[in-house]
């Protein structure tokens, strides 16, 4: 583990006599150290210096997930909570390897599963044809006449089409 219980509890705000969580906490930072090695897709050991510590950012971002799990211990939160910018996707972004080249194996190989699905044909309902369009009387929009307005008679023409083609 390259983050130790003393500086969660120091990161947490817990009293350092307090000893009720310390296995909770304890498992917390292996899920977290674990997370992040998978968010950036690159092994720690990789990234340790020559002191046998990883770099600050990812440590203070595998901090702000425990914090985070922490303190909310069930997945759904009824308060609205904003992402704070600049703080755990961007810490761990600055190290993301890109590559594809990760050296860490899956705890469990994945299985894929095929899912069969019957395709049915789309059935397409049946429309009953658009009663035909009444004309505006001449009088009807505001009191003022159709008569010369280019919408009226397109409007007109239309109708004249549509009663064309019904014959």
């Amino acid at each position: 583990m390259f983050i130790t219980l003393d500086l969660v509890k120091q990161h947490l705000n817990i009293d350092e006599y307090f000893h009720d969580d310390d296995e909770y906490i304890n498992h917390l930072i292996l899920v977290a150290e674990k997370v992040v090695e998978k968010h950036i897709d690159c092994d720690f050991s990789v990234l340790v210096d020559d002191m046998g510590m990883i770099p600050s950012p990812i440590r203070h971002a595998i901090l702000l997930f425990i914090g985070n799990l922490y303190q909310s211990r069930e997945s759904v939160s009824f308060s609205n909570a904003t992402e704070l910018p600049l703080s755990f996707r961007y810490l761990l972004d600055l190290y993301m390897d890109y590559s594809g080249n990760m050296d860490i194996k899956p705890d469990k190989p994945k299985k894929r599963v095929e899912v069969k699905r019957e395709e049915k044909p789309i059935e397409k309902p049946e429309y009953e044809p658009l009663a035909p369009m009444r004309p505006p009387k001449e009088n009807e929009h505001c009191g003022k006449s159709h008569k010369g307005n280019n919408e009226y008679e397109l409007f007109m023409q239309d109708v004249e089409h549509r009663n064309r083609e019904q014959e």
